[in-house]
């Protein structure tokens, strides 16, 4: 079975792609303020991984426009629809395959 690449949502009858495909979208997705260890700060480490993830497969995405559509999908009732949830649990563990948690441990022990 071949892994999932990205996720597709419509908002406005418009479709985005989200994911993280390579590592380089990982380190962008950083350098644009992605930080998983931000543990306490729920809501902005969905906002950023929704944003991130927009951003890797829409390069013209800005943060403001990134969060309305956001908003909108939140607001989007239609019964098949993913989740916000589902997303983003979609985009931590993509982000996370990119990640060698092992190495970091042994770097610095």
């Amino acid at each position: 079975m071949k892994k999932e690449e990205f996720k597709t949502i419509t908002v406005e009858g418009k479709k985005y792609k989200l994911g993280f495909p390579t590592r380089k979208s990982v380190k962008k997705a950083e350098e644009l303020g992605l930080n998983l260890l931000e543990v306490g700060k729920v809501a902005t480490l969905q906002d950023k991984l929704f944003f991130t993830g927009l951003y890797s497969y829409q390069e013209w995405i800005t943060e403001d426009e990134a969060e309305r559509i956001e908003e909108k999908f939140i607001e989007d009732t239609t019964e098949d629809k993913q989740t916000l949830d589902e997303i983003t649990g979609f985009l931590t563990t993509q982000y996370m395959g990119f990640i060698n948690l092992q190495a970091i441990q042994k770097a610095t022990k």
